[in-house]
């Protein structure tokens, strides 16, 4: 019989424990949600910080490294806060200068405050659909570095003016340093605050000029209707003055009596249209009443079969029961007519 063979597999790696991998970088992290809050720091952060992780997850990361109250001169915790705004306006890492942030010694360090000196790096992380979850703080500690020049200082007697001279040099930088920081600030609030009024009163403008265009359109066309209508109107008089005189002059007999009532009618009408003219120009009031729809359509129908030939046949259906409105009868024969 063959003999059977056995594969051997080899044994699969333990899964990393990335918690334990970040708590033991060597690097100073601290972890922050975007309220600034900590969720995470290095051990080789609580050493420098002199701090204990339980004491200060979950707290503001202000509340935790607060300014030192004896220092007047203390910006650690106004400049971290701009860099950490910025982060999250911008989404992307800020680098800072060099800065003086004391630390809180602990009650069995004796207390106080430690002069400490910082060179912070804020970068952001993010979440799988591309928002901002965490910024990483990432700190150098460059406190023996600033002492170690200070003593290098010292040591040199023969240049000791001249290194006095750079310290005032370097204080003086690191001052104009802050003054430029602080003077950046503002500028970019007043930035976007003049931007935000720019676009307001533009919004604004914009608005007025169409608004006073449609005002002159308006009173344009007001002021020309009402011109016509008044000219309109003059000729109107003496078409229904003529026609009274001469349907006077004539016998009830005479045929032609029907056409002077006719052109009498339609002065009439005119005389109505002239009203709604001088209605839309503000020149003169409507005068609605409570009329019968089926009164007004016949006094028009035959000055329609007229105006549109004989090629066009006109059939009129008035219905019966027709309840009364209360409208303008000048209007009524106007939207007929159109």
């Amino acid at each position: 019989m063959p003999k059977k063979t056995s594969v051997s597999r080899k044994p699969r790696a333990p899964r990393p424990d990335f918690k334990s991998l970040f708590e033991s970088a060597p690097g100073l992290y601290l972890v922050l949600a975007p309220d600034l809050t900590i969720v995470a720091a290095s051990d080789a952060y609580l050493n420098a910080t002199m701090t204990r992780r339980e004491a200060i997850l979950g707290r503001g990361v202000f509340d935790v490294f607060p300014d030192n109250p004896h220092d007047t001169e203390a910006t650690g915790v106004a400049n971290l806060r701009s860099s950490l705004e910025r982060v999250l306006e911008t989404k992307r890492t800020d680098a800072m200068a060099v800065q003086k942030y004391d630390i809180r010694r602990p009650d069995s360090a004796g207390g106080g405050f430690e002069e400490r000196y910082w060179s912070p790096v804020n970068s952001p992380v993010f979440d799988e659909s591309g928002g901002l979850a965490y910024i990483i703080h990432r700190v150098e500690d460059v406190t023996e570095f600033v002492r170690l020049k200070r003593q290098g200082a010292e040591q040199h007697e023969a240049t000791e003016a001249l290194r006095s001279r750079a310290g005032q040099m370097e204080a003086e930088v690191y001052r104009r340093a802050q003054e430029i920081q602080e003077v950046n600030a503002k500028l970019r609030g007043l930035h976007d605050e003049l931007e935000r009024r720019v676009q307001q009163r533009t919004d604004e403008l914009r608005k007025s000029e169409e608004q006073l265009r449609q005002a002159q359109k308006m009173e344009s066309i007001g002021r020309l209707a009402g011109g016509v209508a008044h000219d309109f109107n003059n000729l109107l008089s003496v078409i229904l003055t003529y026609s009274e005189v001469l349907g006077k002059g004539l016998p009830p007999t005479d045929p032609r009596g029907a056409d002077l009532r006719e052109i009498r009618k339609a002065g009439e009408r005119a005389a109505s249209l002239t009203r709604q003219l001088l209605a839309f120009s503000r020149q003169q009031v409507l005068e609605p009443r409570i009329i019968n729809l089926n009164e007004v359509i016949p006094g028009i129908d035959q000055m329609l079969r007229r105006l549109i030939g004989e090629d066009i046949d006109v059939a009129t259906i008035l219905a019966e029961g027709l309840g009364s409105v209360r409208a303008d009868p000048g209007q009524l024969e106007q939207v007929l007519m159109n």
